[in-house]
């Protein structure tokens, strides 16, 4: 499960506002490779792929490590 609960850190003077947002569960499945990939990309778009037929609709959530990965996806 992941919790949407923010965690409050001072950041600012005592005169910022903090906002607290009441967050809700959701059931979460993590996949993972067991080893690693020399091209990561190409092994993130196959693993979206075969969620995408195996499992039933619902979001993925895909991590890349920096926005020149992000932008070079995007070309697909």
């Amino acid at each position: 499960m992941f919790s949407g609960t923010p965690i409050t850190l001072k950041l600012t003077s005592e005169s910022a506002p903090v906002l607290y947002v009441k967050g809700r569960q959701h059931p979460v499945s993590i996949y993972h490779t067991s080893s690693s990939q020399s091209d990561y990309l190409d092994a993130a778009l196959r693993a979206f792929f075969q969620i995408h037929v195996d499992r039933p609709p619902g979001d993925v959530l895909i991590f890349l490590p920096g926005i020149f990965v992000l932008h070079t996806s995007l070309l697909f």
